[in-house]
């Protein structure tokens, strides 16, 4: 029950952002930051992100069908990760068979990758609960 509460995080927006940031934790991913705005150089906020790791230009947002199916929260994701991308932000969108075998294989595979490219030495490895 402890080691529940130590992971309770404030400001997750859903269960499964949830489930994804226990799943990079279990997996040894670096520093993870909740829902913190990115700003661009005027201080504006560019876009808060579910997730993004620390001391990398990572950021990882989850989402569920209504992503897909809604035509006005399509269009707020497109222009927001084309935001990411001219901050040189690295933007991976993780989806429900990302969070479990055998899906969850192909994305911290994924997510090692930009991992290295941006220097980390670390090795992420699938761990369930």
């Amino acid at each position: 029950m402890s080691a529940a509460l130590g992971a309770i995080r404030e400001g997750v927006d859903s269960p499964k952002e949830t489930q994804l940031r226990l799943l990079l934790l279990r997996a040894g991913c670096p520093d993870l930051v909740v829902n913190e705005a990115i700003l661009d150089e005027r201080g504006r906020v560019i876009v808060q992100p579910d997730l993004r790791i620390r001391d990398y230009r990572i950021t990882l947002d989850y989402e569920g069908d209504h992503h897909r199916t809604s035509r006005s929260q399509w269009m707020r994701d497109i222009r927001r990760f084309r935001q990411l991308a001219g901050e040189e932000m690295v933007a991976l969108r993780v989806v429900g068979d990302d969070l479990k075998p055998p899906g969850v294989f192909e994305f911290l595979a994924d997510l090692q990758g930009e991992l290295d490219r941006q220097g980390w030495v670390g090795r992420l490895r699938y761990r369930s609960n």
